[in-house]
């Protein structure tokens, strides 16, 4: 009964192109990849990590294309035999899913990798997409691609008439757990739906570890990460009334410490919660000259509009954006100035 409710009608539907490729991909020895956005976090590494280990099950040569080594905190995973860091030669009866993107501009170095396959499916729930995308499955109100995902792969299981279990294994339902706590904040943000709650009961049936997933990801630090975080949320600047709260993370704070470039991944949240604030920036400098940022919203601010200035998007309550060839500073006193117009504008 608790299958049925899950599956949906898209979920379906993706279910069955994988079905009709899966023939296909072992008839003419294809492979399938599956690409995530860059800047990976638990969610889109939880969804693609899964689907790989669910399709290799059925006999399906599958591995996920990564840009970048996924970070130290998600190696409780055990998915590095599901990673394929090299870019290769597209071959014409390849087969592609794009999870929690739909686009390879949002892919790195993959990028061009994944546009150069002529079929595919797209699963992704960000705000920012075109939901009438061909064969993609678009859905801005689900929680996250993984509870996408794993409807989809009960969908699967439903057309091939075999039970979950023979789908999803211990680590594809640890992945897909992963990667819904991490989009709904350990389920305290308010995409967390009914729904979302039974999919994750269903996952820890399955064998999905909750606790380990929450340790991982949101508890455990590294004295310099803890130290680099603890800095960057003293030395934040608030504004407009104490509405907006901003940090801005140099690479000499990262060298100081000798932290890595995920160690401040809590601040944007902890500078949202404070009482006042209704939308917190954390900008920080990455090893390759860049400029990543992260936006957290507590109130009716779009994050993902607010990003979409700069190329980038995501859901309103939760966004980024990331800049190339732009001094941090300056970067920082033009959000300052948009920000700021934006809540006069509203005020």
């Amino acid at each position: 009964m608790e299958e049925i409710i899950l599956i949906t009608s898209k979920a379906t539907e993706m279910a069955s192109i994988l079905s009709t490729n899966k023939k296909r991909l072992k008839d003419t020895h294809g492979k399938c990849y599956v690409f995530v956005h860059s800047s990976v976090d638990g969610e889109c590494v939880g969804a693609s990590c899964a689907m790989a280990d669910a399709l290799n099950g059925l006999g399906i040569d599958t591995k996920v294309a990564l840009a970048e080594k996924i970070p130290e905190d998600m190696a409780f995973m055990n998915v590095e035999e599901l990673i394929q860091y090299d870019i290769l030669p597209n071959n014409s009866e390849d087969f592609a899913i794009a999870v929690d993107c739909a686009s390879g501009s949002r892919m790195g170095e993959m990028g061009d990798f994944f546009e150069g396959i002529e079929n595919k499916i797209i699963i992704d729930h960000h705000i920012s997409v075109d939901p009438n995308l061909s064969d993609a499955w678009i859905d801005s109100k689900a929680s996250s691609a993984s509870e996408m995902c794993f409807r989809m792969l009960l969908a699967l299981a439903k057309n091939m008439e075999v039970s979950s279990e023979e789908i999803i294994s211990k680590r594809a339902a640890n992945c897909l757990l992963t990667g819904i706590v991490t989009d709904t904040g350990r389920f305290t943000y308010t995409n967390t739906s009914p729904e979302t709650l039974v999919a994750s009961g269903k996952l820890m049936q399955l064998g999905g570890n909750i606790s380990m997933s929450c340790y991982y990801l949101f508890d455990m630090k590294k004295k310099p990460d803890f130290l680099l975080s603890n800095e960057a949320c003293n030395t934040a600047e608030f504004f407009c009334e104490d509405r907006v709260a901003m940090s801005i993370v140099t690479r000499e704070m990262f060298e100081k410490y000798g932290a890595d470039e995920d160690s401040v991944s809590d601040v944007a949240a902890r500078l949202r919660d404070v009482d006042s604030v209704d939308v917190s920036f954390v900008l920080r400098e990455t090893e390759d000259g860049k400029i990543r940022a992260n936006i957290r919203s507590s109130s009716s601010f779009d994050c993902a509009a607010f990003a979409s200035q700069f190329g980038g998007g995501g859901h309103k309550s939760a966004s980024g954006f990331t800049v190339d060839n732009m001094d941090i500073e300056a970067l920082a006193q033009e959000v300052r100035r948009l920000v700021t117009d934006e809540f006069e504008s509203n005020m």
